[in-house]
């Protein structure tokens, strides 16, 4: 028996969405009257089917304040319609829905009616809908005049390569606006470059958790976590990566070495194999072969 699905899990708070798709229809996306599919390209085939093993990727989206998600079983495009000529035929159109969507702003109930209107549904219907709505905590807030002034004094240290009072700049505009993930990101940068590792990681232990979609920073979470010997943590925040994006040859290298210096040689070994695959001459992984085979 095979199986289609969507399987996804929402962060109301950060308004990041979690999902996989194994050959379901289409999500759809509505935002500003406009209807699109939020996926663009087959990602997995349907439950029970043969050869179908391999590592597991989980799609990413962040949604932006007032959109709205369909998703729905393929009753929504399998509708009987009938031509001009008073023929009957299946709907081959999978944008149709889209269209459908929009003329009905979103709304389920006229969704449907409009679907009936189109043609007669031939399939088992299901409809659900998510609108994102984070209230207005979380919606952008204006910066204070101080805070973009301190911004552009950081800018200019920047330009004259004085690291060290750009830091102290945005170090007092965060005081005044702690909630500013930009600056938080900024500093963090900053911190990173000058190899400040410690006060980097402090600020990365929440911001990562605050900006779930924000792979980037995540990644140099996981190496900053590495240098001051939380090889955990790293660990931790690597894996979310290769969750993402499986098959980084440079990331598989940085999950190895991280068994590695946890003991744990035969999944270091692995990691390894895999980042080789992909990437022959990787010197991380090459470098890692062999240490497991010096120490065996």
């Amino acid at each position: 028996m095979l199986v289609s699905m969507v399987l996804g899990v929402l962060d109301e708070q950060a308004g990041i969405l979690y999902y996989i798709n194994a050959e379901h229809p289409w999500s759809v996306l509505y935002r500003d009257g406009k209807a699109s599919f939020l996926e663009e390209s087959l990602q997995y085939r349907k439950l029970g089917t043969p050869g179908m093993e391999g590592s597991l990727s989980v799609k990413i989206f962040r949604l932006q304040p007032d959109d709205v998600l369909l998703i729905g079983s393929d009753g929504r495009d399998d509708l009987e319609i009938q031509t001009k000529s008073g023929e009957k035929m299946m709907n081959e159109d999978e944008s149709l829905f889209l269209k459908v969507v929009e003329s009905s702003d979103g709304d389920l109930p006229d969704i449907l009616s409009s679907l009936e209107e189109k043609g007669r549904i031939t399939d088992d219907l299901s409809l659900l809908r998510i609108e994102y709505d984070p209230g207005k905590s979380t919606r952008k807030s204006k910066v204070s005049k101080e805070v973009q002034t301190l911004s552009l004094k950081a800018k200019d240290f920047l330009k004259n390569k004085n690291n060290p009072e750009a830091i102290l700049a945005i170090e007092e505009a965060l005081k005044l606006s702690p909630e500013n993930q930009t600056l938080k990101r900024d500093l963090i940068r900053l911190y990173y470059r000058n190899s400040d590792h410690q006060k980097a990681c402090l600020l990365l232990d929440s911001y990562v958790e605050e900006n779930p979609g924000d792979t980037d920073m995540i990644y140099i979470a996981s190496f900053c976590f590495k240098k001051i010997g939380n090889f955990n943590r790293s660990l931790e925040l690597a894996e979310r990566i290769q969750l993402r994006n499986p098959g980084i040859p440079a990331n598989l290298a940085h999950i190895a070495d991280l068994h590695y210096r946890l003991g744990r040689s035969e999944k270091a070994a692995n990691y390894a194999k895999l980042s080789l695959e992909l990437e022959p001459e990787n010197e991380k992984a090459t470098e890692i072969f062999k240490k497991i085979s010096g120490s065996i």
